[in-house]
């Protein structure tokens, strides 16, 4: 069995705000765009710089300052998990956010938002090789857009996780990603619903 939502990728190295910290805005960009959620965007500006903008208002920071109270100086409030789901909440959009462990189905929690035609926001530690041939580890946001039975279909807005995130080629259109790939790396859900 397998299904695909047609969503549009959006790539976060176009944004004019913060092209290589946008991943969270560019990711529910897309989600936006999907669900026809476009209140209030003017369509002058890119729709993932109107949104990182909406994430780094004094509201978000608020929302972030209570969230994550001992070190919140330290993160701006668009990294924040609880942030995206007040953002979420606030566009209309329920946001059952969940920290996952070992011991959860993530990849049978993420066909079911599919079968139900929401895409999921996953968060997920990535490897990076750098251009100079150095490794390290990244934490991400990408949406799971399908899925068939071994893979989950995944538009990420930074390029694809699977060639450690190179510069290029690195388009991230509909990745195809390993189920098990998939189990070792992501860490949260946005399990989202209308």
């Amino acid at each position: 069995m397998s299904k695909i939502l047609p969503i549009v990728w959006h790539d976060q190295r176009n944004n004019t705000i913060a092209p290589h910290g946008t991943c969270n805005a560019t990711s529910i960009a897309m989600i936006m765009q999907y669900k026809g959620l476009l209140a209030g965007w003017d369509k002058e500006g890119q729709l993932d710089d109107f949104v990182t903008r909406h994430l780094d208002t004094p509201d978000a920071w608020e929302i972030h300052k209570k969230t994550m109270p001992t070190d919140w100086r330290n993160y701006n409030p668009r990294n924040n998990p609880f942030v995206l789901k007040w953002y979420f909440n606030s566009i209309g959009i329920d946001d059952n956010f969940i920290q996952l462990s070992k011991n959860d189905n993530a990849i049978q929690l993420i066909k079911n938002c599919i079968n139900r035609d929401m895409p999921v926001i996953m968060t997920g530690n990535y490897t990076r090789k750098r251009t100079n041939g150095t490794q390290d580890v990244i934490t991400h946001i990408n949406v799971a857009v399908g899925y068939d039975d071994n893979n989950i279909i995944v538009n990420d807005p930074f390029g694809s996780m699977l060639n450690y995130y190179l510069p290029f080629p690195n388009d991230g259109d509909h990745v195809v990603v390993p189920n098990e790939f998939l189990k070792e790396h992501i860490t949260q859900l946005h399990i989202l619903s209308v």
